[in-house]
């Protein structure tokens, strides 16, 4: 897990991700993105969170689901360095008074 994109001052940020192939499919990624979106939203005041996932990567578009994450149209966090490549987003607000 890799937090990135702070702007200053940080109001949303993205989860990047990878699992050992002999780690998958144990919950290792679902259980990681959960605490680390909690500790963004929580602990660390983001408004918002953002899983950038490749098109056919159905195994970490499902992990973002079930962390409760939506699926956008666009990048919250911009990532210059993704740009050419084709992406499917999920993003998770900040419950209201959380």
């Amino acid at each position: 897990m890799s937090p990135i994109a702070l702007p200053d001052p940080p109001l949303s940020d993205g989860i990047g991700h990878w699992v050992a192939a002999e780690a998958r499919g144990r919950g290792v990624a679902l259980r990681a993105v959960r605490l680390i979106t909690g500790w963004g939203l929580a602990a660390l005041g983001f408004e918002r969170m953002q899983i950038r996932t490749q098109i056919g990567n159905h195994a970490s578009q499902s992990v973002a689901q079930r962390a409760g994450f939506e699926r956008g149209a666009a990048p919250i966090v911009k990532r210059p360095e993704c740009d050419h490549l084709p992406g499917v987003f999920f993003a998770r607000l900040r419950p209201a008074g959380g």
